[in-house]
C-alpha cells in the first residue's frame, strides 16, 4: 500500500494547495480498475496523522478494521476531484456487496455532504428556554453568515454555491475464501475554526477497511 514517505508540501491558497496541484498534474488519470485496500493511492503531499489514528483506534468498537489517516494542505474540492478521477465512482448509489465476486471488488459508489449555514449554539450545555419563550439561552453562537463568508473567502464552491464538507467513497472486496471487507475512503474538510469565522484549506483523508462478520451479504 502506497502509504509511506508521504510529506506535506506547499501552503494553502484560495483554490488548491501546491501538493494537490502537483498531484493533479503528475498523472493523466482516467477510469481505473477498482483497487483493493492495499493498493489505494495516497495523494502527493499527504502527511500521516498518527495522533488521530490512535484516537480513532482507541474509540473503535466493532468488527476488525485497518485504517490510516492523512492530512492534506489544500481545499477539499481539489482532493475530492483527484479521487473521483482515481476511483471513478457512481454518485448517490447504494454500495452492493453482492457485486463483489470471490477474489474481486464491487463497483464504487460515493456521496457528497455539503456545508450547511444554520446558526448553532456552541455552548457545552445550552440553557433551557426562559418561561414563555421557545428559544434557548446561548452565550456562544456560530453564525451561518460568518461560516459562509469564511468559506467564500478561502475556497471556490464545488457546485451551485455549495462547499463540500465530507465526501465518502465505498465499495466491497471479497477474499477467495469468501471473507467480505467494506472499503471506505472518506475526505473531510477540517479547516474551519470552531466559531466558523476563519477557514484554512485543509482536508483529512481516512482510508478504512472493515472485515464484516461471516454471513454478511
Amino acid at each position: 500500500m502506497n502509504h509511506g514517505n508521504a510529506t506535506s508540501r506547499g501552503h494553502a491558497v484560495r483554490w488548491l494547495a501546491a501538493p494537490v496541484l502537483t498531484a493533479l498534474a503528475a498523472t493523466a488519470l482516467g477510469a481505473q480498475a477498482v483497487p483493493d485496500y492495499e493498493s489505494i493511492h495516497i495523494i502527493t503531499g499527504a502527511q500521516r496523522d498518527t495522533k488521530t489514528e490512535a484516537m480513532l483506534q482507541s474509540s473503535w468498537v466493532g468488527d476488525p478494521r485497518s485504517f490510516q489517516v492523512y492530512r492534506v494542505e489544500g481545499a477539499i474540492e481539489g482532493v475530492v476531484r483527484y479521487y473521483l478521477r482515481r476511483l471513478n465512482g457512481t454518485r448517490d448509489a447504494a454500495p452492493d456487496a453482492q457485486e463483489a465476486p470471490l477474489g474481486g471488488n464491487s463497483s464504487i459508489t460515493y456521496v457528497l455532504a455539503f456545508h450547511e449555514f444554520d446558526d448553532r449554539c456552541m455552548d457545552a450545555a445550552p440553557s433551557a428556554p426562559p418561561p414563555g419563550s421557545d428559544s434557548i439561552t446561548c452565550r456562544r453562537w456560530r453564525r451561518g453568515k460568518d461560516k459562509k463568508k469564511a468559506l467564500d473567502g478561502a475556497r471556490l464552491s464545488y457546485e451551485g454555491g455549495k462547499w463540500i464538507e465530507v465526501a465518502t467513497f465505498t465499495w466491497f472486496h471479497r477474499e477467495p475464501n469468501g471473507e467480505l471487507q467494506r472499503i471506505r475512503v472518506e475526505i473531510r474538510d477540517i479547516g474551519l475554526s470552531p466559531d466558523g469565522k476563519q477557514h484554512t484549506p485543509l482536508a483529512q483523508l481516512l482510508i478504512e477497511s472493515v472485515r464484516l462478520p461471516p454471513g454478511a451479504p
